[in-house]
């Protein structure tokens, strides 16, 4: 309360707007707020403030340079004219795609009841983006694709690892009631950052395996799917080297796609490395995920349908 009381007053004598607060966090008497840039060295120097630090950005959404480097725009040009016309990708997130957003509005069909997430219409834009909202300069990969929204429902008790969820489910109806053609997934188990056993990462273990049996036909037809990498050497926790692949990336039938950096093609700092404990290759392909400097490079969509270029570290 002496917090908040003490820092609406200082943004009312300021002449400004009152305090938007997100909250007091207790265990480390912090207290979140957004005030004017203005206010900063004023707040700093009040009594009851002992320290100032800035929230980082929030992670967003972005995909532009990547159509340029793995030359997406020739194969959208004639003869080819391959746009995404007549397929269905099933984008598999821990949310919806938002299927209101300007550039994919009437394209996105929702397999369950949810709302819209940042991270799974940010891999929906990068997939299928038609580049509406900024007048065709951010267009996805296939732009006139379907694209059928499906998420996992838990990541309990341990996410994904040895714990597939609603995968087969999903994969199923996304398949044989929307006629998904293919799954494309940027989920993991994100082994270092929840503080998993290291001894996780390369593992071929039960969501692995699930994933190996779709794609040979267990629901009845070969099922394909590309999964990221993971961004393990990240954070350092479990290595920043080889054999830091996320699970279920370490499955033998799925396509795994791993994160460079767009202007120079280089590796991201991020982006997983194999081999996995059984000595196999991994990722078997990779593409633009980051950029060195600039703005990062990549630049997709968002819930609301707000453009945005700012750096981001999704795989």
């Amino acid at each position: 309360d002496v917090a908040e009381r003490m820092l609406t007053e200082l943004a009312t004598s300021a002449g400004g707007p009152n305090a938007e607060f997100g909250g007091w966090i207790s265990s480390i008497r912090t207290q979140i707020v957004a005030l004017p840039p203005r206010l900063i060295d004023e707040l700093a120097r009040q009594d009851q403030v002992k320290h100032v630090t800035f929230l980082p950005p929030v992670l967003s959404e972005v995909n532009d340079q990547i159509r340029s480097s793995i030359g997406v725009n020739t194969i959208l040009e004639a003869p080819y004219g391959l746009d995404g016309s007549g397929s269905n990708v099933l984008v598999y997130d821990a949310g919806h795609v938002d299927r209101n957003h300007p550039d994919l509005a009437g394209r996105v069909t929702y397999g369950e009841a949810g709302g819209a997430a940042q991270h799974s219409t940010h891999v929906g834009g990068t997939v299928g983006g038609n580049g509406t909202n900024s007048g065709g300069t951010y267009k996805g990969m296939a732009p006139a694709t379907a694209i059928t929204s499906y998420f996992l429902a838990s990541c309990n008790p341990n996410c994904l690892y040895n714990s597939p969820s609603d995968i087969e489910s999903n994969y199923h109806d996304a398949l044989h009631d929307h006629g998904a053609d293919f799954a494309t997934n940027s989920l993991a188990s994100n082994v270092a950052i929840n503080g998993y056993p290291c001894s996780w990462e390369g593992d071929y273990e039960l969501t692995a395996q699930l994933i190996d049996a779709i794609s040979g036909g267990s629901l009845g037809v070969p099922f394909m799917s590309l999964w990221a990498a993971g961004n393990e050497r990240a954070y350092g926790t479990c290595g920043t080297g080889y054999n830091t692949t996320g699970i279920p990336a370490t499955a033998k039938n799925n396509i795994v796609v791993g994160a460079t950096n767009s202007n120079d093609h280089s590796m991201t700092y991020f982006s997983s490395w194999g081999p996995v404990d059984d000595g196999r290759t991994r990722p078997d392909v990779c593409a633009p995920g980051c950029q060195v400097g600039g703005d990062g490079g990549i630049t997709s969509t968002t819930p609301g349908g707000r453009p945005r270029a700012i750096p981001s570290t999704w795989a």
